[in-house]
């Protein structure tokens, strides 16, 4: 989300946060192509390991992908380094299921697979 906003020359906050409401018109927009197009977002814990203190896109974001229909969601780290691999996952899982996401979705070979939240979370599977 924050590469297409920069894309579309919008103004990034100092702390690289990209803030809903300031920005709804684009990021509906986006994500109504997303969500048309069959494809889904990533929700990448990174931001956590290099000081941003938060996953990207943040909540107000998935909230809103949902609200409209959006339910593929893939969690990532943005792993350089095996002690980063599903780093802060549990975190990610903990949103989805906050905003009552019931799946997260994995690929194998490009075919996706749905895997409940909760089977993820215990199996501890990537």
């Amino acid at each position: 989300m924050v590469i297409w906003i920069i894309y579309l020359g919008m103004e990034i906050y100092s702390d690289n946060r990209v803030i809903y409401n300031d920005f709804k018109d684009v990021i509906d927009e986006v994500l109504k192509s997303i969500i048309n197009n069959g494809s889904g977002i990533e929700l990448n814990t990174s931001g956590y390991r290099y000081g941003l203190n938060a996953i990207h896109p943040n909540e107000d974001i998935l909230k809103r992908y949902k609200e409209l229909g959006g339910f593929i969601v893939t969690v990532g780290s943005d792993s350089h380094r095996v002690e980063d691999i599903c780093k802060d996952f549990d975190v990610a899982y903990d949103m989805l299921k906050y905003l009552d996401f019931k799946y997260v979705s994995l690929f194998k070979e490009r075919e996706t697979y749905f895997v409940n939240i909760e089977k993820v979370k215990s199996n501890n599977i990537a």
